[in-house]
């Protein structure tokens, strides 16, 4: 069940925000054990998505890679498609996107921070390196399921 999960988390990048119940202090030792067991057999689960949307009034096309909760990428504005932003971050378990954009220095030079909502895709703010905001707006195109 938990495989099952972590696909479709990763499959949409987060399609499904995950939700938790309250169980009483018994019940939760007992799924933490059983859950560790499950960890040990499940392999690393490897997705690619392709997605597409918008920073402010820019249209843009984004390509990540997602390995458990890392993912790594790059995006381009659409009205220039060859000028590569690489990215990395994560995507945890309640849905929180969280990626940074990365220059060919090394340097952080912007940062995407956002959730995903069933019916908009991933949303949130994206800050350039000079402190401006923008909203971003990301729907997934495709997807790509692999395992390892």
């Amino acid at each position: 069940m938990k495989k099952f999960k972590l696909l479709l988390l990763c499959a949409v990048v987060a399609l499904g925000v995950m939700t938790s119940c309250k169980h009483d202090k018994a019940h939760e030792d007992s799924a933490a054990a059983q859950s560790v067991a499950v960890e040990e057999e499940t392999p690393v689960v490897d997705e690619t998505a392709k997605l597409s949307g918008a920073v402010g009034k820019y249209g843009v096309g984004m390509k990540i890679n997602c390995v458990d909760t890392k993912i790594t990428g790059h995006y381009y504005y659409t009205r220039y498609p060859n000028g590569r932003l690489y990215l990395n971050g994560t995507l945890d378990h309640d849905g929180r996107l969280v990626l940074d954009e990365v220059g060919d220095n090394g340097v952080n030079t912007g940062h995407f921070d956002g959730y995903f909502s069933p019916t908009k895709g991933y949303k949130g703010v994206f800050t350039n390196y000079k402190g401006q905001t923008f909203t971003f707006m990301l729907n997934v195109n495709s997807i790509k399921p692999t395992e390892e």
